[in-house]
């Protein structure tokens, strides 16, 4: 979480200290877009009141811009208490892995989103994978590299 902390540190709104209640209005995902492609996102019209249509905006130019397909709606996103840890790995593991070897607008240097470094911890069984379709499933690779990382950090 610390790399995702200094990509948006200095966006409005947006203070990530963990992967739940961070990303609830959407404003950390626009602002993550909008490190990397200040084009695609108009970072300051976004109110941070209208969690739908932030989430929204980030899952549709994510998906258009990036290849990156939604696990959820912007609706659905803003209407949970926060957003589900394990859903938020797998989504944010698709930034990692389209922009790990990019240059964004982080002055020429290569920047990755975030680190798989993070103090995620679970149990793979922890979620049913029959319930998983779409998107979900594809990302489980994605999930079971971080998870991966987690287990040999620890070690």
């Amino acid at each position: 979480l610390i790399s995702v902390k200094k990509q948006t540190q200095d966006y409005r709104g947006v203070n990530v200290t963990n992967l739940t209640s961070s990303w609830k209005n959407g404003l950390a995902l626009c602002a993550l877009i909008h490190r990397q492609r200040p084009d695609l996102i108009d970072f300051d019209s976004l109110n941070e009141e209208d969690m739908a249509e932030n989430n929204q905006l980030a899952f549709d130019v994510a998906e258009r811009e990036f290849g990156i397909q939604p696990v959820t709606r912007g609706k659905e996103m803003a209407a949970e208490a926060e957003p589900d840890k394990l859903l938020m790995v797998l989504y944010l593991s698709k930034f990692y892995e389209t922009f790990r070897n990019t240059t964004g607008n982080n002055n020429g240097k290569v920047s990755s989103c975030f680190s798989v470094k993070t103090e995620f911890k679970c149990s793979i069984s922890s979620r049913p994978t029959h319930k998983m379709t779409g998107p979900l499933k594809d990302s489980w690779m994605s999930f079971n590299n971080i998870h991966r990382c987690v287990l040999d950090q620890q070690r």
